[in-house]
């Protein structure tokens, strides 16, 4: 009974960090690793720890970028189609989409586990090799996807110019590698949406509390296994995270089912990311490498870590709903000019704070190359080549 307490203290523990990093732009799971050693834990008391706050992260950090337009690397998509959501006083339903989409995900993903296990060997096998061209198709695909040649070719330049631009901030020492993508992603979705909202003069509509979804509970479904099924298989591969994953499931998807499916792909990153370990031997996070320093990773360690990550999903999902619940029913009060303003101050700051001069120039980069998709009339998902575009060098070999 004892050791039960124990387990849920140090996920209770892992929950707490993980709505702070969640909540706090600029603040990754990874910026905290290194202060986890000051903790009088370790072994498999941390190893929880670190699980649920990789876990609750991927529940809380979508409430930033939907409330108020800051992204990060694995949210940056989700901004546009949650903001809509915001400013039509649907802000609660777009961060109950996100929440629905990561539990949804993080059950699908343990359901699948077992049968998993047996067959990530073979799929890493079979398809490593060929991941340039896998990688080269999703990119077309992407690109193609455009109604008409005039925004085809506007396509093709905006993923090449923002993939000449991640592959310029990212093999430089311009910022540190650990932070580089947080200016650039500020700058690419973060500044450009704020403007654009700026421009608009809106006002936030009161934002009703009500549990109504407006997908079909079947639509909810095949997102949530679209999600979960992308996050599994973008964790196998090094290079490869969930903010190229969400490029992909833009095409075609409503906002709402885009969200879903999002929010699925980070959570279930999380957890193929510690299956992976087990399976091929391989760390993709942060958050797995610094387990895999506190413990043995075998079927025992990822059943309790799993289980684990179940509570603290839960309680996840609840913190998510209740912080959404208080920061919205504040907002209708709040001047939406003042807001924006405020946010693109704050958010220009901590940039400078984190990331210094070089930062607020990389981010500047950033938000004219973001600029552009709006101005041309394309989607946003073809700036993904920041990340693409390198991670397409580095598989093609050219990098």
């Amino acid at each position: 009974m004892n050791e039960f307490f124990l387990f849920l203290g140090a996920c209770m523990t892992g929950c707490f960090l993980g709505v702070l990093t969640g909540l706090t732009p600029g603040i990754h799971v990874n910026t905290l690793l290194p202060f986890m050693i000051v903790l009088p834990v370790s072994g498999i008391m941390g190893a929880v720890i670190i699980f649920s706050l990789a876990i609750t992260h991927t529940f809380l950090d979508f409430i930033p970028s939907c409330i108020f337009g800051v992204p990060d690397g694995d949210t940056a998509l989700s901004v546009l189609p949650a903001h809509r959501l915001l400013l039509s006083g649907r802000g609660y339903e777009a961060i109950k989409l996100t929440v629905v989409g990561s539990l949804g995900a993080f059950i699908v993903s343990c359901i699948l586990v077992a049968p998993m296990m047996y067959m990530i060997p073979f799929l890493y096998r079979t398809f490593y090799p060929y991941m340039g061209y896998i990688l080269l198709s999703l990119v077309l695909f992407i690109v193609v996807s455009e109604k008409s040649l005039k925004k085809i070719v506007a396509a093709s330049a905006i993923f090449l110019i923002s993939g000449f631009y991640g592959y310029t901030v990212l093999s430089s020492p311009l910022v540190c590698e650990d932070l580089a993508l947080f200016p650039v992603f500020c700058g690419l979705f973060g500044l450009s949406t704020l403007f654009v909202s700026l421009k608009s003069q809106g006002e936030i509509p009161l934002q009703p509390i009500d549990s109504k979804i407006r997908l079909k509970h079947l639509e909810v479904l095949l997102n949530v296994l679209k999600g979960g099924i992308a996050g599994m298989l973008v964790s196998l591969f090094p290079g490869i995270g969930p903010a190229h994953a969400t490029a992909v499931l833009s095409v075609q998807s409503s906002p709402r089912q885009f969200l879903v499916a999002v929010s699925g792909v980070n959570t279930a990153n999380a957890v193929y990311a510690l299956v992976g370990v087990y399976t091929i031997g391989k760390a993709r996070s942060g958050a797995v490498i610094a387990i895999e320093n506190l413990v043995c990773v075998d079927v025992k360690t990822v059943v309790v870590l799993l289980s684990c990550g179940l509570i603290a999903a839960g309680i996840a999902s609840v913190a998510a709903l209740v912080i959404a619940r208080r920061i919205l029913k504040m907002l209708p009060k709040i001047n939406y000019s003042t807001l924006m303003k405020s946010t693109f101050g704050i958010l220009v700051l901590t940039v400078w704070v984190v990331t210094g001069c070089t930062g607020l120039l990389v981010m500047a980069v950033g938000f004219c190359t973001g600029i552009l998709p709006i101005l041309l009339g394309v989607r946003r998902a073809h700036c993904m080549g920041v990340l693409l575009f390198p991670v397409l060098l580095y598989y093609l070999g050219l990098f």
